[in-house]
């Protein structure tokens, strides 16, 4: 008996040693961000009940080492969100989030550090009209000739910066590039991504690709940061002088279209847009991810839409619109 119970107890610690802890729950906009200690498995369904719409995330194998349940309540186009411990053998921790509509959501785990990772939940909004662009013969002939290499900030077990409330840049960074991919696309033009899921690229590898890639065009899209949460604004970089005038057009439209702080056009020997030698380069970090007020914004998916058309439109403006205007004249 007293063997059996000892058995009993190993099995228990045992178990309990490869559960995943489900830490704390955090929110940056429409984001959900769920912080374990190691990699969740989890299963997602949509149920409808009583004309109440529920997206749910199960993660087996979890416990939830805060055991409280957690509720949000203030978040456009959800009603609430609750996280608990569902079930005790087995181990299921369950985020169950009610929406005022039948939603999708889109959801991804990403690496913050050895003991830290984030299940991103976020909504699949659906992205605005973009208006039909009435193209004269000579401006579709230039866009066709035109070719972007986007270079993605961060990835795979580089999460870039981490905001207040846990959303990572890399998540961020590619959720814009996919979408900036798509609109060039619909407007034309070429385009080349130095990584299109949440992978980890050495620097060395994103220029080798952009300088082999026969681009005309290369453009980093990251997220600032900084020690202080009160640092905040949007600044384009270039190195090479032939960058310069596009890295000025670039900040002034996109500050103001999206109204945030203009912090300038700066010459910088950042890696990426130093050793791109083969095209115009330039490195725009949108807004401080560190910052709580942006951290909000990034994590908004109807921002990130926004944000990624009107960099296609600055693309277009600049090297369509305005080279036919001049061969006009």
């Amino acid at each position: 008996m007293k063997f059996l119970i000892s058995f009993v107890f190993l099995v228990i610690l045992v178990k309990s040693a490869f559960a995943v802890d489900i830490t704390s729950m955090n929110v940056a906009n429409q984001t959900i961000l769920i912080s374990s200690t190691s990699e969740p498995n989890y299963a997602t369904s949509n149920l409808t009940l009583n004309n109440n719409h529920y997206f749910v995330v199960s993660f087996k194998n979890a416990i939830l080492t805060n055991k409280s349940e957690v509720l949000y309540n203030k978040i456009p186009g959800i009603e609430n969100i609750t996280l608990v411990q569902y079930s005790l053998n087995p181990d299921i921790v369950r985020c169950t989030i009610e929406t005022n509509q039948k939603s999708s959501f889109f959801v991804q785990t990403v690496q913050i550090n050895s003991k830290k990772l984030v299940t991103i939940i976020s909504p699949n909004v659906s992205e605005p009209k973009t208006p039909r662009i009435c193209s004269t013969p000579m401006q579709t002939q230039q866009a066709r000739k035109l070719k972007v290499f986007i270079d993605v900030g961060h990835g795979g077990y580089d999460p870039g910066g981490v905001g207040p409330a846990g959303l990572p840049e890399s998540f961020v960074n590619l959720s814009v590039a996919l979408k900036l991919a798509k609109y060039l696309r619909e407007k034309g033009i070429s385009v080349e991504l130095d990584r299109t899921s949440n992978v980890f690229v050495p620097l060395y590898t994103r220029t080798q690709l952009a300088n082999e890639s026969g681009a005309n065009l290369f453009i980093g899209l990251y997220c600032n940061a900084s020690s202080s949460p009160n640092t905040h604004g949007t600044t384009t970089y270039y190195w090479h002088e032939d960058s310069y005038p596009f890295a000025n057009y670039l900040e002034n439209y996109i500050s103001q279209k999206l109204g945030l702080t203009d912090d300038g056009t700066v010459k910088d020997n950042l890696y990426v847009i130093k050793y791109t030698t083969d095209m115009p380069a330039v490195l725009i970090e949108y807004a401080y991810i560190s910052n709580p007020y942006e951290e909000s914004l990034l994590g908004s998916t109807g921002f990130r839409n926004i944000l990624s058309q009107d960099l296609a439109n600055a693309i277009y403006n600049y090297f369509i619109l305005k080279k036919t205007q001049i061969a006009r004249q």
